[in-house]
């Protein structure tokens, strides 16, 4: 239905059914009511029922009547979470069409406890408009079942396997030991022999040929836990990565000298990022869209490429795939900060991601996984650095196709906009890790700071 604010004529069904424009293969999503997030483009309509088309007659003169395709636009103009149209206005829209198909209010109206649907009026519509799937409705009346009170019936689609009853092949908890050793003891004996012989048997590295040979309390491989009372004791020992850390956060803490108690400001936009790795190419890629404008980046190397900024990443690119989606939201911060000149205070980013490790890494910024932990290292040190915090939720890999196509270096959907594309190095993403400050490097021509934020000996990196 075409919606305008200053219509030149009366609205009519013909001319809402008309085609306002070119079907657009790639438009950017929108939040379209309820909270839903839809690319649908109904501006090629579908020729319907004539008793559907006098639904929507009854339908378009009475929402004229009350202006609602204004109100509807402004609506769906703003992405507004919630529904276009009040409950009210929604059981008078189901009025109408009883009273068109004569049908029983009640009962379409009529929905069962914990049920969500009108399930009525769903197979009402679904016969009207001969839907393939008109049985849902059914199905959904019925509800799943769970197997627990009764037997789950096949579904026709696979052949049923002959297998033996559960009943008549019996559960068997523990039998003994191992089978084949209990049969053949004297080859076990032998085994263990042999092996006593040739003094291979040993315990914290240290020969035993019998059991005074044990140590009264065996040499520990595993980390040795020492509780410390006084922290200015000069004997504290600290290991190296312990070291590391602690290097790095101290001029991260003393760089910051306020905390504020409030969460910041959430920016309005949909992002999404995605990365691959398999075999010896690693690629990642993402996009962002406001209200005003749209960026996108993609990038791919090689490992021998990215082990010249990492080295340690020495086996598979798909063992490290954790390590390159976080990459993947650190490049898609960096493209929002740059192309949609995000505030120089602290904002919030929301982002989406597929992979759950990463995503989880990102909103806690903590793992105890290496090396992905480095790579969250730079996702805090650029957050630190530009005020710009990452909000990842979980979103499902068949919904995540344009930043799979991206990383993949499938750019047709985004051939159009060259204009809009970020480069994000290898460098770049790596110097997340430099120092911040509040002051501005000499050749700067930006808006200046607060001079009360000078003194803060914070330093912003340029990336």
């Amino acid at each position: 239905m075409q919606l305008s604010t200053k219509p030149q004529q009366p609205v009519t069904l013909s001319i809402a059914l008309q085609t306002g424009h070119k079907l657009l293969p790639n438009r950017a999503p929108i939040c379209d009511g309820a909270g839903n997030v839809s690319s649908a483009d109904w501006s090629h309509s579908q020729p319907s029922p004539k008793d559907m088309q006098d639904i929507m007659k009854a339908w378009l003169k009475w929402a004229t009547d009350r202006d609602l395709p204004k109100r509807v636009f402004a609506h769906l103009s703003q992405s507004r979470p919630e529904h276009p149209l009040p409950e009210e206005y929604q059981l008078e829209l189901i009025r109408i069409a009883c009273e068109v198909m004569d049908w029983d209010y009640d009962t379409m109206t009529q929905a069962a406890d914990g049920q969500p649907f009108r399930l009525n009026l769903l197979q009402a519509f679904a016969d009207l408009l001969k839907d393939p799937d008109s049985s849902l409705p059914a199905l959904l009346r019925v509800g799943v079942h769970t197997g627990v009170f009764d037997d789950i019936p096949p579904s026709g689609l696979w052949p049923r396997a002959k297998i033996q009853p559960l009943s008549a092949s019996g559960l068997e908890v523990c039998e003994g030991n191992w089978k084949p050793a209990e049969a053949d003891p004297d080859t076990v004996r032998s085994l263990l022999a042999e092996e006593e012989r040739a003094r291979i048997i040993e315990v914290a590295s240290r020969p035993v040929h019998c059991k005074t040979d044990l140590p009264p309390q065996p040499k520990s491989s595993g980390p040795t836990w020492v509780r410390i009372s006084d922290p200015t004791c000069p004997e504290i020992k600290l290991t190296n990565s312990a070291q590391d850390s602690l290097r790095w956060l101290l001029p991260r803490i003393e760089a910051i000298p306020t905390t504020s108690l409030s969460l910041p400001p959430l920016v309005s936009c949909l992002a999404r990022a995605d990365a691959m790795a398999e075999g010896d190419r690693v690629g990642i890629g993402g996009w962002i869209t406001t209200k005003q404008s749209m960026a996108w980046f993609a990038e791919a190397w090689t490992m021998e490429e990215v082990r010249q900024t990492w080295p340690f990443l020495t086996k598979d690119a798909q063992r490290y795939i954790a390590c390159f989606e976080t990459l993947a939201q650190l490049a898609l911060a960096m493209t929002a900060r740059e192309r949609h000149a995000l505030s120089q205070f602290s904002v919030c980013l929301p982002s989406q991601s597929d992979n759950t490790p990463s995503e989880a890494g990102i909103n806690k910024l903590f793992t105890t996984s290496w090396p992905l932990s480095q790579f969250l290292q730079l996702i805090a040190s650029w957050s630190s650095c530009h005020g710009v915090e990452l909000q990842i939720s979980h979103v499902a890999g068949a919904h995540n196709q344009w930043a799979d196509d991206l990383s993949r270096g499938r750019l047709k959907a985004f051939s159009h906009r060259p204009q809009e594309r970020v480069r994000i190095s290898l460098g770049r993403l790596a110097s997340a890790a430099s120092q911040a400050q509040w002051s501005e490097p000499p050749d700067h021509t930006g808006p200046q700071r607060p001079q009360s934020l000078g003194s803060a000996n914070v330093h912003y990196a340029t990336p």
